[in-house]
């Protein structure tokens, strides 16, 4: 089987404008949400350009330090636009924009659910533009029968091994039809965020099991020594929100991580879930 797709529109490779799709699926996604809460057009415009420009880096960043080897004998792909990791992606975005959140008083832990929220459904289309165009995700060797041959690929193999974009698919896929449901808009701000966390270090730690991955230290990859950290913070944030749920953390901040937040998104936010029940 060999799901290598050789496109060029614009300039750009297919798998390009597939991480593009998935970007801007996203975007439109998550940018009204914003908006409800309270959010100027300007506000959700300059979040918007920072993430990419987050993302840009964190992604850069984060491919360099896994493959610094790689680009030691090839300095001048640093600048292609290529070669980014969705764990740097993902942590400079969420990082960069708790900060923001932090400085304009927004509950952090809220819209840092929402920027989670379409995160699987994000991941699941860009590992579209991997499998297609193998760009080296795929996984070990494997003779079970749904074992993919990458023979025409950007990191070629002719030997079946596991697909593993898929495997990831099969996994966030169904964690964002779940974050969905309406269990969790009835729940705490903060458990959108802890509950990725903890099923994607699994995943992924899981997963990197049967990559083939550079090992970074102490015979585990960066993704997972990356899915160990965000274990943690998945823990550190449940016991914070289970803490205030027995009453040992109450107050105003109570729920959003700033301590203070924006009134008038709480009162938007009742205002129309009374609206909804009437």
């Amino acid at each position: 089987m060999f799901p290598f797709v050789r496109i060029t529109i614009l300039g750009l490779p297919l798998f390009i404008w597939i991480y593009i799709l998935a970007a801007s699926v996203y975007a439109g996604l998550t940018w009204p949400v914003f908006l409800r809460r309270g959010f100027t057009w300007l506000q959700v415009l300059w979040m918007m350009i920072a993430a990419v420009l987050l993302a840009i880096v964190g992604g850069k960043l984060f491919a360099l330090v896994d493959g610094w080897y790689y680009y030691i004998r090839n300095p001048d792909e640093l600048l292609e636009i290529g070669g980014h990791g969705w764990n740097g992606v993902f942590t400079m975005v969420t990082l960069g924009m708790g900060m923001v959140f932090l400085l304009w008083k927004k509950k952090v832990l809220r819209h840092l659910d929402t920027l989670v929220l379409y995160a699987p459904l994000g991941i699941s289309i860009g590992r579209i533009g991997c499998l297609i165009t193998a760009d080296g995700d795929y996984g070990t060797a494997t003779t079970l029968p749904w074992g993919m041959t990458f023979k025409y690929g950007y990191f070629p193999t002719q030997i079946p091994v596991h697909p593993t974009p898929i495997y990831e698919m099969l996994v966030m896929i169904p964690l964002f039809i779940v974050l969905r449901t309406k269990v969790f808009d009835r729940l705490a701000d903060g458990w959108t965020l802890t509950i990725y966390l903890a099923v994607y270090a699994v995943e992924r730690f899981a997963i990197e099991l049967i990559r083939w991955n550079r090992v970074l230290a102490l015979g585990m990859t960066e993704a997972q020594w990356l899915c160990i950290i965000y274990l943690i913070a998945a823990v550190a944030i449940a016991t914070r929100l289970l803490r205030r749920r027995t009453g040992t953390g109450t107050g105003t901040g109570a729920g959003t991580g700033t301590g203070t937040g924006t009134e008038a998104e709480a009162e938007t936010e009742t205002g129309k879930m009374a609206v909804a029940q009437s």
